[in-house]
């Protein structure tokens, strides 16, 4: 008995994986995310290059005045 138990759990595993590993279409959900993420991104990027540009141009114009 428990070696016939054994096989149908085998032939079982055998004939069921194949339906339960099918592929999920995943292409418009890694879009989505590419797509926000890069402008998301640029967002972020030309905040901090505004930022250390305007840090900058105050320092020269402080170093100008003071120096």
């Amino acid at each position: 008995m428990s070696n016939f138990l054994i096989l149908a759990v085998l032939l079982a595993g055998v004939f069921i994986s194949p339906t339960a590993a099918a592929a999920i279409d995943m292409s418009a959900v890694t879009t989505a995310l590419t797509t926000d993420l890069t402008g998301s991104l640029v967002t972020v990027g030309g905040v901090l290059l505004i930022a250390a540009a305007t840090a900058v141009t105050f320092k020269w114009i402080k170093g100008m005045l003071f120096g």
